[in-house]
């Protein structure tokens, strides 16, 4: 069974092996083309996350403002406080960290290296009000992918609008959620077990 499967299969309880930035570790290095090919070669999956470029462009970076936490612009003419919604694609394709090792990749570049690396990807939505349409998340990923968020209320709706896209959901809880965001999730993480990629994920009461 491959990996997007086993996520998707019934029953009430999963565990998979998740790879995440470790603890200590910039969040640019598994963000990376090197990042995912040096995953060690049990995990199959990795959390990657996604920001959303001025021109609508899916890219992995952790950070709304990626040059106040080690990037940086060679032209120098980007404001360091900039967040990557107001920047274009081409704008961001131009910063390096100061080795000059890492850049920031699309989504679409990404999911070529996780597929060479035969990872299934878990797209971490950062907060950006566009996630709440459908049409943002037919644009960025592919249908059957999966996307996940923080159950805040702020992100609430990207649920819905990611189901109406054709995406698999999973909710990584934060206090209480509301009734009504749980049709719309399909998987729950529970708990992170002690370990670079151990985690359980659990399916909401009520779904099968």
């Amino acid at each position: 069974m491959n990996p997007a499967a086993r996520l998707k299969q019934a029953g009430r309880t999963i565990r998979a092996k998740v790879a995440h930035v470790a603890k200590g570790v910039p969040y640019h290095v598994l963000n990376s083309r090197r990042g995912v090919v040096s995953l060690h070669e049990d995990v199959r999956y990795v959390d990657l996350d996604v920001l959303i470029t001025k021109d609508g462009i899916g890219v992995n970076t952790h950070w709304q403002r990626p040059l106040r936490h080690g990037f940086y612009d060679p032209r120098g003419t980007i404001p360091k406080n900039t967040k990557v919604s107001d920047l274009t694609w081409k704008e961001v394709d131009r910063l390096r960290t100061r080795q000059g090792q890492y850049a920031i990749n699309t989504v679409h570049t990404m999911r070529a290296h996780a597929k060479r690396r035969d990872v299934t990807p878990l797209w971490e939505l950062k907060p950006d009000r566009r996630w709440n349409f459908a049409r943002t998340h037919q644009k960025i990923f592919r249908p059957g992918e999966f996307v996940m968020a923080i159950g805040t209320p702020g992100r609430w709706r990207y649920f819905e609008a990611a189901k109406k896209a054709g995406l698999n959901t999973i909710l990584l809880p934060r206090g209480h959620v509301p009734a009504d965001v749980w049709p719309f999730v399909d998987i729950s993480k529970s708990r992170v077990r002690r370990g670079p990629a151990r985690v359980t994920w659990l399916r909401p009461r009520g779904r099968k």
